[in-house]
């Protein structure tokens, strides 16, 4: 059964033993702090790179994780592997298995339409039930 905690394995590039962690979702935002490889983090977020950076066609996707001590950042996705878990509300769907993150397709997460509100919280709505 995968985690319901969406987490993330940073895998990095060969000859490298960490990686950037970034204060927003691309090389041009500041620096924060690196990571080793190897280390795990909770996947609060998923963004297109702010720049539209991409490799063979494909743009990167920044991924805000937030680690077992508390730090944040983005880290793009070529450098990360998903863990099996939920990823649905960041476009993922559910992973079954350790994936490449780069490999996957992200899609929109559901969203709410805007201006929607509950029927019971609206002027002459029906109550909650």
């Amino acid at each position: 059964m995968p985690d319901p905690s969406p987490r993330a394995l940073v895998r990095g590039i060969p000859n490298w033993p960490e990686i950037n962690v970034r204060s927003g979702p691309g090389t041009t935002h500041d620096l924060l702090f690196k990571v080793p490889v190897g280390t795990t983090a909770q996947v609060e977020a998923a963004q297109v790179d702010a720049a539209s950076n991409s490799y063979q066609g494909k743009v990167y996707q920044w991924l805000k994780l937030r680690l077992d001590d508390g730090r944040a950042g983005w880290a793009r996705d070529d450098l990360l592997d998903l863990l099996p878990g939920d990823f649905s509300a960041l476009g993922y769907g559910v992973i079954s298995r350790q994936s490449y993150a780069f490999g996957l397709t992200r899609e929109a997460p559901p969203s709410t339409p805007p201006n929607w509100v509950p029927a019971g919280d609206q002027p002459g709505g029906a109550p909650p039930d």
